[in-house]
C-alpha cells in the first residue's frame, strides 16, 4: 500500500477524532445466547457502526500493579 502523506489530514484533527469516539465509548457484553454484542448498561445508547465499543474495563495504569506492569513512576 503507498500512501500520500501530503493527502492526509492533520494529526491534531485525527487525534481530536480519536478522543472524542474514546471518551464516548460503549461497553459491551456478549447475549446470552453469544450470538452478538449488547450494550452491558442499558442506559447507554446503542453504538453506531462508526463508535467505539470494549469489552472489559482497562486497568488503570496510575495504580501499582505487576500483573498490567504499571510501576507507578510519576515523571514531571
Amino acid at each position: 500500500m503507498q500512501t500520500c502523506w501530503l493527502a492526509m489530514q492533520q494529526f491534531r484533527l485525527v487525534a481530536t477524532s480519536l478522543r472524542r469516539r474514546y471518551d464516548g465509548a460503549t461497553r459491551v457484553q456478549m447475549a446470552q445466547d453469544g450470538s452478538r454484542l449488547v450494550v452491558a448498561n442499558r442506559n447507554h445508547k446503542k453504538p453506531t457502526r462508526s463508535d467505539l465499543v470494549y469489552l472489559e474495563q482497562s486497568p488503570d495504569f496510575c495504580d501499582l500493579d505487576p500483573r498490567t506492569g504499571s510501576s507507578l513512576r510519576v515523571y514531571h
